[in-house]
This record gives structure tokens, sequence and C-alpha cells, in this order.
């Protein structure tokens, strides 16, 4: 407890006064969470879980109550570059209907339920510190702080075990065995995840999904997910000033042409100078009429 000295007629008298604090958070809330090598980490409230629950297929929304200047401060304007997101929450280690629920970046693996003590000792005990070992760290707005990863209170600090389970840091310390973040365009499905004693574990139940672009947008939908196949050049011609880009489609993208002229600049800074096309899995080529000189094409791929 913080305490202050009060002057008084009588002389010096202790009191106890609790210091106030911005950060708040309580069991059922999810927290968005912000990390890149090297950097702080930010940290927002964004609400009860509830939010996000029973929503009907076709559902979706733009998640608010976060501050993106706040990330760009810390990481800079371009967010794809290595920045990555995790959303998570968790009931309380007493509800009589404990849940977790985590963000997967691994689209096509499986979830499962989690033993009781793994589901108690692993996710509720570092997703419950996450939101409230940093009360009254940082006062400057009430549903976010930053901090140093290696500080105590950090979800670097915390998921990787006080910092000897680095490696497994993306695993949420490895408690799980899909990524809980991912990098920025971001796809995370989100699970929510019971303890269990039944062998073998239950599948776990499929909430929905987030998005994250890269301008900063982030969004919530319930709904099927499909896997975005990547383009692959496969070859580039050009004559009359006219460069020709051939690659590779799948079947549930579209598809943009990128050009610079520099390839060291981040895709965020390359122009999208052709496209986007739909992707039907064969393969398309789109053009770009250009002076001359040294360019550089890369191809997009979006939902």
């Amino acid at each position: 407890m913080n305490k202050i000295l009060q002057l008084t007629l009588a002389g010096l008298s202790l009191v106890t006064v609790p210091l106030a604090h911005a950060w708040t958070y309580q069991d059922e809330q999810a927290v968005l969470v912000f990390r890149k090598p090297g950097f702080n980490d930010v940290v927002f409230n964004i609400g009860s879980v509830s939010n996000f629950l029973n929503k009907p297929n076709g559902y979706s929304t733009t998640v608010t109550g976060w501050n993106l200047g706040r990330v760009t401060s810390v990481f800079g304007s371009d967010l794809t570059a290595d920045v990555r997101v995790i959303v998570l929450a968790t009931t309380s280690s007493s509800s009589a209907n404990r849940r977790a629920w985590l963000s997967s970046a691994d689209l096509n693996t499986p979830v499962y339920d989690q033993t009781p003590s793994v589901w108690q000792g692993q996710l509720y005990g570092k997703i419950n510190a996450i939101g409230t070992k940093p009360l009254g760290y940082d006062a400057s707005a009430t549903n976010t702080y930053e901090i140093a990863p290696t500080h105590i209170s950090a979800y670097d600090y915390i998921v990787s075990d006080a910092g000897v389970n680095t490696a497994n840091l993306p695993k949420l310390g490895g408690t799980v065995p899909f990524k809980v973040e991912s990098p920025i365009a971001a796809t995370l499905k989100f699970w929510e995840i019971k303890p269990s004693s039944v062998n073998p574990k239950p599948a776990s139940s499929l909430v929905g999904t987030f998005t994250l672009d890269a301008t900063g947008v982030l969004s919530f939908s319930v709904g099927s997910v499909a896997t975005l196949t990547p383009a692959s050049i496969t070859s580039i011609t050009r004559a009359g000033g006219i460069s020709t880009v051939n690659f590779t489609t799948g079947t549930n993208g579209n598809y943009s042409l990128l050009y610079s002229s520099s390839p060291v600049s981040s895709l965020a800074t390359w122009s999208t100078v052709a496209g986007p096309i739909s992707g039907d899995g064969a393969p398309h080529q789109l053009t770009h009429t250009t002076a001359g000189g040294t360019g550089f094409y890369s191809i997009k791929t979006s939902p």
C-alpha cells in the first residue's frame, strides 16, 4: 500500500491513501496486445468478452476501445514491420463455467480443451496476470498501458515464464500448440477453451475471427474463414514500356499488383498499380506502364 505524509497541527501523522491508477481490468474482459521484439508492449482493455460471444453467422463489427495512435507512437507508422497482435480473455478461476478465450494465427490447426490443471495454471494464470499485474503501472489512459517487455508485469515476461521460455512466446509460452499472435495484416481465429477431464479432449468452440489490416482497422466477424492462397510470380516480361507480370492464384482471394522503385522498403509503402482481380485457381497476369528504369513488383493477396 502506498503512503503519504500529512502535516497536522499536532505534527506529522502517517495516513494511508490509495494512489489512483488508470488501467482497470477484471476477469471476462478482453485484452488486446501489440508486441514487437526489442520494443515495449502496448496493451488495451477492449471491454467485456461478451461483446464477441453468441453472435449470429454473418455478424461483423469494427472493434473500438483502443487507440491506433498509441500503437504507432511505439512501433512506428508501418504496422507490417514485424508488429504482432494477440487477443485473449478469461473467466475467473472460481467461475461455475470456466472458460478462456485465445486468438490463433494458425487457421488450419485444430484447437482442443485443456486439462483442469493446465487451464488453471497456464491459461487462467497467464491471462489474469497480464490483466491484473500492471494495475497502477501507467496512468496515461484509462484502458491501456505501455510496458517494457522485461518488466515483471509485461506480457512478454509473463508468457515466457519470466524470460526463460522466449522461444515459445508465440504459443503462449508453449501452453498451446498454435501461435496466439500474428504479424499485421492479421487474421486470427478466436477460440473458447474449457477445462476438461475427458480423454481425448473435446474440440474447443470457435467464437469468430478478428482481422487487423495494414491501416489499423480491427474487425470481428462470425462465419467461415477461408485460408488465402498467396500468389507466386512466374515471369515478368516488358515490351513498349509495359511490364506484364504473370502469377498463380487460388480460389479464395483477390490479387493486386504492387510496384516500388526500391526493394528494401516495406510492402505497405509500395504502390498498387493494377488490380485487384479475383483468383480462380488459374494463372493470371497484370500489367503496368512505366517510363523505364529499375522497378520491383509484388503480388498482394487480400480477402
